[in-house]
């Protein structure tokens, strides 16, 4: 059957559909043994909503489909995921035990066969564990030994174990921090002891959880700066060049008032709130005492930049654009996050609103380098909302003249363009062939196959893409 009328099928309104095509394609699965489907981008992107369904069983099929046909996915596995993982974390917490169960076989299979496992943890940390729906994130916590236990047994888990304890010293819900102590018993099984000793013990109140990360006794992990980025490494507990956990936390630099007020309902008070807060990261004489802290100062910024209040929005540009220049040496983990949250405001109706999110995303890209910041831009041209779409394509396409090609992931980049070609709004379509044409003259002769490989997925039959490429 051809792709067009799979993925018409996929997202058809009909259940009936939408079930067939699930079935024929899972049929073809068990009969040859692979999926021959060239426009993977666009399936994952049906698969996508699909699991978000409101008839869990057709969620658990295509859950088990995706399953099947991971390990064939090949160098497109991680974009692929990357659409669909929030959802099946979300999936978690579906009132089906089935669909639980083939949730969480999903994902640790995927952290079994990944190469890239950092972005997993962290989309376990952001999608899952700091979840604001309580019920997911109690699921999440409570399996996350499950599913990444390959993680916890070979890479550094300290970033998971911050989390949780974080999430534990902040979280009201008793259910959840219930989960958190249950979490840290299953994972105290998983880690062997010469790597890091966990501090369960202090579980029971959040005041001593977190002054457990103030003392350089109880977890016997070190901080590292490496290429200018700051990571944790549990497996080398001396060496010369690294910084002990004694640090400053967050309320050494920001008032508990000061937070108040900025997360309050008062326009006013938010601005002075802002303004105090940059102008206290602007003191910052050594970043790397709030290396404890830093995520939760990224958070308390990343909770005003969605305010639709344009002063507001304007006072958050110069906070994010502070921060960003201050901590530049320790932003590492905060790149991501910091991203996602300016990515909602790039499809603002204000020109003056996505013009400063565009010099944001454009610093970000100076200080930690265009790639991961381009990685989560690139979600957004599946988005549902059609401006977004398109000034997610023009914060690639000025990258593409900013930046140097090599620093890239031009592949990535170049199937995401051609995926676009296809979008229902005009305007989208005509700004997804203008990157493309971009993208070519950045490369090399050598290298333009590239962009012809990426259209030819989605133009095989009449070429018009491409002849319009190539005349421009």
């Amino acid at each position: 059957m051809e792709e067009s009328v799979i993925l018409h099928r996929l997202e058809s309104r009909l259940p009936g559909q939408k079930v067939q095509a699930i079935d024929e394609l899972t049929g073809i699965v068990k009969v040859t043994g692979r999926l021959q489907f060239n426009n993977k981008l666009s399936l994952f992107s049906s698969f996508k909503r699909i699991l978000q369904d409101e008839d869990l069983m057709l969620r658990t099929k295509c859950t088990k489909l995706i399953c099947e046909i991971l390990p064939k996915l090949g160098a497109d596995m991680d974009t692929c995921m990357s659409f669909v993982m929030p959802n099946l974390l979300g999936n978690m917490a579906a009132n089906n035990l089935v669909l639980k169960r083939e949730s969480i076989k999903l994902i640790r299979c995927f952290s079994e066969i990944t190469s890239d496992k950092n972005s997993l943890a962290r989309s376990i940390i952001w999608e899952g564990i700091d979840n604001k729906d309580p019920a997911i994130a109690r699921e999440v916590i409570l399996t996350v030994d499950k599913l990444i236990l390959n993680i916890l047994q070979t890479e550094d888990c300290y970033n998971i174990v911050t989390a949780l304890c974080k999430r534990h010293y902040l979280e009201d819900n008793k259910k959840v921090k219930k989960a958190i102590k249950d979490s840290f018993s299953s994972i105290t099984a998983v880690i062997s002891p010469n790597k890091m000793e966990l501090p369960t013990s202090a579980l029971s109140s959040g005041k001593e959880l977190m002054s457990t990360f103030k003392s350089t006794e109880k977890p016997k992990a070190v901080f590292y700066k490496s290429s200018g980025l700051s990571h944790v490494n549990i497996n080398k507990l001396e060496a010369d060049s690294a910084i002990s956990l004694e640090g400053k936390l967050l309320w050494d630099l920001i008032p508990d008032a000061t937070l108040t007020r900025l997360h309050g309902e008062d326009i006013v008070e938010q601005i002075k709130a802002i303004a105090e807060l940059e102008s206290a990261i602007r003191r910052v004489s050594n970043p790397a005492d709030f290396l404890i802290c830093i995520e939760e100062i990224c958070e308390a910024i990343i909770k005003v930049i969605p305010i639709n209040n344009f002063r507001v929005f304007k006072a958050s540009t110069v906070l994010v654009s502070t921060f960003v220049e201050v901590f530049r040496e320790v932003i590492g983990d905060c790149v991501f996050p910091l991203t996602k949250a300016l990515c909602h405001k790039i499809g603002d109706n204000k020109i003056a609103v996505r013009e400063g999110t565009m010099k944001c995303l454009i610093q970000l890209m100076k200080v930690c380098g265009p790639r991961p910041v381009i990685d989560v831009v690139l979600v957004n041209f599946r988005d549902r909302n059609p401006r977004i779409r398109e000034e997610a394509m023009n914060v690639v396409i000025k990258t593409l003249l900013t930046f140097p090609v090599q620093d890239l992931n031009v592949a990535v980049i170049a199937d995401y363009f051609a995926v676009g070609l296809n979008d229902h709004r005009q305007r989208v379509a005509n700004t997804a062939l203008e990157g493309l044409t971009v993208l070519s003259q950045c490369l090399s002769p050598r290298e333009s196959h590239i962009v012809y490989q990426a259209v030819e997925k989605v133009d095989s039959e009449n070429k018009r893409f491409l002849a319009a490429i190539k005349e421009r």
